[in-house]
């Protein structure tokens, strides 16, 4: 059904999708040109259902692979039409009115489930934390007031400056 689907679309770009059964689907016929790949049949309904949620999940549990060109570029290319295929197609509105409906429901996060979303964002390995906190390991928007300061200065700087 996915692939029904996008036959609607207006890209502007080429949009080439190898499934999950190594068959190639072409979408559109300018550039940019990106290609991506499907690595399985499951990844194939989660987008046709809600590619707002499951485009970024596939991409980072490499259920999408950008094979051509960028991430940045497929992104672009999906949203550049994305508005206008929904506002064309009866189908999805009535699925995203549906979803707007239901999405309450759908995000009561009970004691349990929260404690495990908590722990699978925050407890992971210190050196990721480490990329863009200050030594203090400190949330931050740092203020850079040039371009040649670390960020730990611009870290710092923020920190005195608005406390």
């Amino acid at each position: 059904m996915l692939f029904s689907v996008l036959k609607k679309l207006n890209f502007d770009g080429t949009l080439e999708i190898i499934d999950s059964n190594d068959k190639t689907h072409i979408f559109g016929n300018s550039n940019p040109h990106v290609c991506i790949r499907l690595k399985n049949k499951s990844i194939e309904r989660k987008l046709f259902l809600n590619p707002n949620l499951h485009i970024g999940e596939a991409y980072m549990n490499e259920e999408l692979v950008v094979e051509k060109g960028t991430i940045e570029d497929f992104l672009n290319l999906i949203t550049n039409c994305y508005d206008d295929f929904i506002s064309n197609n009866r189908f999805y509105k009535f699925y995203e009115y549906l979803s707007s409906i239901f999405m309450p429901f759908q995000q009561i996060n009970q004691l349990v489930n929260s404690k495990k979303n908590v722990a699978h964002h925050y407890d992971i390995n210190e050196d990721l934390y480490k990329l863009f906190l200050d030594q203090d390991m400190q949330y931050s928007c740092a203020y850079f007031h040039n371009p040649n300061m670390s960020l730990d200065q611009a870290q710092k700087d923020k920190k005195t400056t608005y406390n």
